[in-house]
């Protein structure tokens, strides 16, 4: 990842999920957020279809979670990259807002703790 990484995650504003976060720092507070609300439901390799133009990627694929409860949840997922001198600098994340809500309410938090 490049010094002065972005990553965004695309959603509602009082979304704990949605925003920006600055740094591998950042981003690994965002995947900790994530990851405490559900895991992952399979380790399969995730499917992905890829596209890539210019100086950017995207990744798109489903993904599959489940809460602490045990409600499975499938999740659509695209990730856009932006690739600068052979390092990420942004991606931009767009998932399943519905999902996204549903495993917040799993794990209510206190709100954003980054910058929308």
């Amino acid at each position: 990842l490049a010094n002065d990484f972005v990553f965004h995650c695309a959603g509602d504003p009082q979304s704990s999920l949605s925003g920006q976060w600055h740094g591998r720092h950042g981003f690994q507070q965002w995947l900790d957020m994530l990851f405490s609300m559900a895991s992952r439901s399979n380790c399969e390799n995730i499917q992905a279809t890829y596209l890539e133009a210019d100086s950017r990627v995207t990744a798109r694929y489903s993904d599959h979670f489940i809460t602490s409860d045990r409600t499975p949840y499938a999740m659509w997922v695209n990730l856009h990259f932006v690739i600068v001198a052979g390092l990420v600098t942004r991606i931009d994340n767009e998932s399943d807002s519905y999902v996204v809500a549903k495993l917040e309410q799993a794990h209510p938090s206190d709100g954003p703790t980054h910058s929308a």
